[in-house]
């Protein structure tokens, strides 16, 4: 099973956010910090916040934060919020319309697709034996994601958006 790069990124964000807790943490300074372009940044940070990961609040003192403690973020409900299906093989895809309608003459009768779906359950609740707080507790290089220099977010003279035009 493969999991999107926009599913790594979230958990590099929250992991950021959550490592720097006590700062001010803006979507300027975790794209800065991630080498993402902002857009990107703002989408994923969409998402979280959505699934209730991360509180977003606009305008001046405004910033991220999470939004649960990290001993409640599951890594799998991350990637199931993330991810925009699980559906490896056409007949597990959940949004391909209201009713799926697959190709396949053997839609129903199939226990590949069986299979597929235990092995997608499987993999999210592996995911989900871990919590935020975990991976931080694990990770060896978790102080290196302190940011003692956060760039100001008045100073943008260094983010470049995806279409590769300074602010």
């Amino acid at each position: 099973m493969r999991l999107a790069k926009g599913t790594d990124y979230a958990y590099r964000i929250l992991m950021l956010v959550a490592i720097n807790k006590d700062r001010d943490m803006t979507v300027e300074s975790v794209s800065t910090a991630l080498r993402l372009s902002r857009t990107h940044c703002m989408k994923i940070i969409a998402k979280l916040s959505n699934g209730g990961f991360l509180k977003t609040q606009r305008g001046r003192g405004g910033g991220l934060e999470l939004g649960q403690e990290p001993s409640d973020i599951r890594m799998g409900d991350v990637a199931k919020v993330m991810e925009s299906d699980f559906g490896y093989v056409e007949c597990l895809c959940p949004r391909c319309d209201d009713e799926p309608k697959p190709d396949c003459p053997m839609f129903g009768g199939c226990e590949m697709s069986r299979i597929m779906s235990r092995s997608v359950k499987q993999f999210v609740a592996s995911l989900n034996e871990h919590s935020l707080a975990d991976v931080l507790r694990r990770s060896k290089n978790a102080p290196n994601l302190m940011m003692p220099d956060c760039p100001d977010p008045l100073d943008e003279s260094d983010l470049v958006l995806s279409d590769e035009k300074a602010l």
